[in-house]
C-alpha cells in the first residue's frame, strides 16, 4: 500500500459562515484512501480543528473494498462526529432492490454495482435482492440510515448538487432512493444532477453546496463562488478529496493509494 497526502495550505471561503466541518467526497471502495483520511481528520481534530465530519456519498461500487468502507464508516472517529450522506450509488442499488425492476437492476450494476456483486461472492447473474441479502444486517442498517443533506449556517452538503431553476424545498424533499425515469429528473435530482448545478452562476436561496458525484478535472478540488467539489475520481485516480471548513476559511487535502492509480484506468462517474 502506498498512500500520499498532499496538504494545501488556507484559502478564503467565498461566502462567510459560521461552520466548522471536515468533508469527504467519492470514495466507491478506496478504503486504503479512507482509512488515511480519517487518521488525517482524526489528527487534526485532537489538535482543535473541527470535530465534525460530513461524508458526502457513494462509498459504494467500482472500487473492490466497499464492504471496508461502510465498516470504516460504521466503527467511526474517536471523538469525531461523522454524518453519512447517500450518494445517488448507493441511491440505485437500494431502489432497485426496493422496486425489484430489471431495468433499475441494470442501471445499478451498469454504474459498478458488479464490484459489489463479486465483492459478496456473488455471480454476475445475481439480482439486488441478492446482493442486499448478502450484506450483513449492519451493513443494511448503514445505508438504510443515511441521510439526505446537512444545512448549517449557508453552507449545504449534498451529494451531486442543486438545479438553480428549481425550489430548494423541492429539492431538499427529493428521494435518495430512487433512480430517474428519464433525463429531466435526472437533471432535478439533487442525487443525480450535473450541467445545470456546474454551470450555474448562483445556487437557490444564495447557498454555497459542498458536493461529490461530478469527477473534478485533473483529480484536483474545485472551488468556485457557489461551490467546493470533492469527487476527485477515485476508482480511476485513487484520489479521495478532503476540505476542512473553518469560518471564513477552507483548507483542502487529497489522500491518494497511488497503488489504486495504476491498477484502473477506467472513467469514475
Amino acid at each position: 500500500m502506498s498512500i500520499e497526502i498532499i496538504r494545501r495550505g488556507w484559502q478564503p471561503m467565498p461566502v462567510i459562515s459560521d461552520v466548522r466541518a471536515f468533508a469527504i467526497g467519492d470514495v466507491h471502495g478506496q478504503s486504503a484512501a479512507l482509512r488515511m483520511a480519517f487518521l488525517e481528520v482524526a489528527e487534526r481534530s485532537a489538535a482543535g480543528s473541527p470535530d465534525h465530519l460530513v461524508m458526502l456519498g457513494d462509498y459504494i461500487d467500482r472500487g473492490s473494498y466497499s464492504r471496508g468502507v461502510i465498516a470504516q464508516i460504521i466503527s467511526g472517529i474517536p471523538g469525531v462526529k461523522v454524518t453519512a450522506l447517500a450518494g445517488n450509488h448507493e441511491g440505485a442499488l437500494a431502489a432497485a432492490y426496493d422496486s425489484g425492476r430489471r431495468d433499475h437492476l441494470g442501471t445499478w450494476l451498469g454504474n459498478g454495482g458488479f464490484a459489489v456483486l463479486e465483492e459478496l461472492g456473488l455471480p454476475p447473474t445475481a439480482t439486488a435482492g441478492d446482493a442486499w441479502g448478502a450484506f450483513s444486517g449492519a451493513e443494511r442498517g448503514f445505508i438504510d440510515g443515511l441521510g439526505h443533506h446537512y444545512l448549517e449556517d449557508n453552507l449545504l452538503f449534498i451529494h451531486a448538487g442543486l438545479h438553480p431553476q428549481q425550489p430548494l424545498e423541492r429539492s431538499l424533499a427529493w428521494p435518495w432512493r430512487q433512480i430517474p425515469g428519464n433525463h429531466a429528473e435526472e437533471r432535478a435530482s439533487p442525487f443525480w444532477v450535473r450541467e445545470p448545478f456546474l454551470m450555474a452562476d448562483a445556487n437557490p436561496d444564495e447557498l454555497f453546496v459542498i458536493h461529490g458525484h461530478t469527477p473534478e478535472r485533473d483529480g484536483e478540488p474545485v472551488l468556485t463562488r457557489h461551490r467546493l467539489g470533492l469527487d476527485l475520481g477515485s476508482y480511476q485516480t485513487g484520489r479521495i478529496g478532503l476540505a476542512e471548513i473553518d469560518g471564513d476559511r477552507v483548507r483542502l487535502t487529497v489522500v491518494q493509494d497511488t497503488e489504486q492509480t495504476r491498477r484502473h484506468r477506467t472513467p469514475n462517474y
